[in-house]
């Protein structure tokens, strides 16, 4: 789904350029059009002797400022925090970056500290155009201490890079996750909401945008009334979305697992012929294990397709290979337990989710002449379905025939539970003491 992305350095990068515009262009508007609006600030430099100069005491300072913020924006999103998520975790590169967050603290408060030279703000006591500044501290003796305001720049770029690494590991673990336009969507929701209610409020503020209260509230009003009516509708939407997603997953399993499925109409016909010949021949072994087979895939042909089954039949296709497997198999060196529930059966389960446990045992476990075992307990209760395969380690041998074919796998059966079994099941396997254990658990009354 290349048409969802996560957009919140997007949405950020385009809220804090339009801001950081609007600001110049007002500056540029009071400078140039209307500077009776810097009257007041005039008489203070008259007052205290000063030259006066609009452009030298005014606009120019206030630019400067305001590109030296925008680079250490840019700096802190594009570089500084991102090389966290791009890069091998070296403790270098944690030193470089909180190297790299003092240094544009302390730039940042330079900056300040030079504007405040030209600009002297506290002359008129840091009035709406100089809100900014005070971010960094009262500094009526600009250039005298040139580390003035680092304290509070490191505490303000510390602040935001926080903010930052939190939205790097969620847009860096949304991007690890299987593309999902649901997840994206929500992400950019939450980014959309954190601009309008906390980003934008603080650049009006800290810029002397607007100052008004009532604008404030009008603006917090519309903005929580719009956001309300939007996440209705985006709920209805990702409710669908998310729907269409899981059937197109669903969708996904079925055909990896028929591909690898031979055509089941042209091997009944072959099975049918190989039957009646073992019959003639005299092989009762060769044509039982002809039978059974041509059961199991009149299970796969008939019933796979169904979303849920009766237990009992996934039993019978269970026991049908398990008797193959014992054709093949010494029983001096192999031992096979099934231990199966007398009441097992009733429940309904999805078509062919036990069997790749089974396969995986007889697969890896067992290895004639050498002692091998598979053992297989499937129990029932009336609110779970408890089934559990044990198995001998071996490597898989040379000659196996099914060496190069997995079939579905444990990664798919684990797909197949999430599925349709979502939040109602446990699957645990891996090795103990000696021999491989797989188990599952599938909760049969959390509807």
């Amino acid at each position: 789904m290349k048409q969802f992305k996560v957009k919140w350095k997007t949405h950020g990068l385009i809220v804090i350029t339009l801001i950081l515009v609007t600001v110049t262009v007002k500056y540029l508007w009071i400078a140039l059009i209307n500077p009776g609006d810097l009257e007041a600030y005039e008489l203070a430099f008259q007052r205290n002797h000063l030259a006066y100069d609009i452009y030298l005491n005014f606009l120019w300072p206030q630019i400067g400022l305001l590109l030296v913020f925008y680079a250490t924006y840019l700096c802190l999103n594009f570089f500084t925090i991102p090389v966290l998520f791009r890069n091998k975790k070296k403790p270098a590169y944690y030193l470089g970056v909180a190297l790299q967050i003092g240094a544009l603290g302390c730039l940042l408060a330079l900056a300040a500290n030079t504007a405040t030279y030209y600009t002297r703000p506290y002359l008129n006591s840091y009035g709406p155009l100089f809100q900014f500044y005070a971010l960094f501290g009262y500094n009526d003796r600009p250039l005298q201490d040139l580390t003035f305001g680092c304290i509070n720049g490191l505490k303000l770029v510390l602040i935001y890079a926080v903010y930052l690494f939190l939205k790097e590991y969620l847009i860096a673990r949304a991007e690890r996750l299987p593309k999902s336009a649901y997840r994206v969507s929500r992400l950019n929701q939450i980014s959309t909401a954190l601009i309008l209610f906390i980003k934008i409020p603080f650049f009006w503020v800290a810029f002397h945008l607007i100052d008004n209260l009532a604008i404030f509230r009008g603006y917090y009003v519309l903005i929580t009334l719009a956001l309300i009516v939007y996440a209705i509708q985006q709920n209805r939407r990702m409710f669908r979305l998310k729907r269409a997603e899981k059937a197109l997953t669903r969708s996904k399993a079925d055909l990896q697992f028929l591909r690898s499925q031979i055509n089941p109409h042209f091997l009944f016909n072959v099975l049918n012929t190989l039957y009646g010949t073992a019959l003639l021949d005299g092989s009762k072994r060769t044509a039982e294990g002809i039978q059974k087979l041509g059961d199991m895939m009149r299970f796969m042909l008939r019933e796979n397709h169904l979303d849920f089954i009766p237990l009992s039949r996934e039993i019978d296709y269970l026991h049908n290979y398990i008797s193959l497997q014992k054709l093949r198999l010494p029983e001096e060196s192999t031992s096979i337990e099934l231990t199966i529930d007398e009441g097992a059966g009733s429940q309904l389960i999805v078509p062919m989710l036990l069997i790749p446990f089974v396969e995986n045992a007889f697969k890896h476990g067992v290895q004639p002449p050498e002692k091998s075992w598979v053992k297989i307990t499937l129990t029932c209760k009336a609110e779970e379905i408890r089934f559990e395969v044990r198995n001998s380690l071996f490597s898989a041998a040379a000659n196996d025939p099914e060496a190069e074919y997995s079939g579905i796998g444990l990664p798919n059966v684990r797909e197949r539970l999430n599925l349709f079994y979502p939040g109602k099941h446990e699957l645990n396997y891996g090795i103990r003491r000696q021999e491989f254990v797989a188990e599952l658990i599938i909760n049969t009354l959390a509807e």
